[in-house]
């Protein structure tokens, strides 16, 4: 019988890379390119002189690859999703969408492993961890080693690597993968379709998902909201913020307020998985 392997304890994130920093600050101390330096866990904090600064805690890698320095975090696995839910989720979300974003990030992590994961829009955003008895901490904890499963015809089942996005703009887009891996659908986003997000921009040349990031990497990420949209006469009219791809963050924040539970707002958004606690 096929069983999944257990949650690692840790899991290792690239952080701040967006900034392609050189020079940082680690608890006030300058370190600049080329640097080596490897830290036990610890509470840090690292600032990117004239940009940000955050707090992490964790074991630290700092090393330089083309003159720019890589620094890697290694924390607790569930501390690390307690943190996506944190920096990812809408304002006051009920705690049911919480909790389900709870698993849609940690089944986002482990299906990307052994892969390093990031900070960033190209994998999950992460900022501090949220303190204990905060709505994020207290989601986390209630779905601990909780993910999404999909079983595959042929082929042992899967944790899902469940993307998901602010605003679908009224239904969420399919995407297709390969034979062995989860294949979004479309799914009616009720809430959406009732308060759209809608925006207009003069259209360039981007037609996919991958071109609309590029697009966004060079001209600011709310260049292009999201790829659902119309072009007429050179200008573009649009819907839903973000790829649009699973779980819908103001969708299912809405869902939760008319009572259902994140098991139910999941089943809804990701058809055909099932909700698995692993060791």
């Amino acid at each position: 019988m096929f069983q999944l392997p257990p949650e690692p304890p840790t899991i290792r994130i690239q952080v701040l890379s967006l900034f392609h920093p050189r020079t940082i600050l680690l608890d006030h101390r300058p370190i600049t390119a080329p640097a080596t330096l490897s830290l036990p866990p610890k509470t840090f904090t690292l600032t990117v002189p004239g940009k940000l600064t955050r707090s992490y805690t964790g074991a630290l890698e700092i090393t330089t690859m083309r003159d720019e320095l890589q620094i890697i975090l290694t924390l607790s696995t569930e501390q690390a999703v307690a943190s996506i839910v944190a920096a990812e989720s809408p304002p006051h979300a009920p705690i049911e969408s919480l909790k389900a974003q709870a698993v849609a990030a940690r089944s986002y992590l482990l299906a990307a492993q052994p892969a390093l994961s990031c900070d960033t829009t190209r994998c999950q955003y992460l900022r501090a961890a949220p303190p204990p008895g905060s709505p994020a901490a207290l989601a986390t904890a209630a779905t601990s080693h909780q993910v999404l499963l999909f079983h595959p015809l042929d082929a042992p089942p899967t944790i899902v690597l469940a993307m998901y996005s602010r605003s679908c703009g009224g239904r969420t887009r399919a995407h297709p993968t390969g034979p062995a891996t989860y294949p979004f659908y479309s799914v009616r986003c009720d809430y959406c379709l009732r308060h759209p997000e809608t925006w207009t921009r003069l259209a360039p040349s981007t037609q996919t998902e991958t071109a609309r990031l590029a697009f966004n990497r060079t001209h600011g990420w709310a260049a292009i909201p999201s790829n659902t949209h119309t072009t007429v006469a050179g200008w573009m009219h649009g819907r839903g913020t973000g790829h649009g791809i699973g779980l819908c963050q103001l969708g299912a924040a809405d869902l939760a307020a008319h009572g259902q539970s994140y098991g139910e707002i999941l089943a809804h958004f990701y058809p055909n998985t099932a909700l698995t606690t692993i060791p």
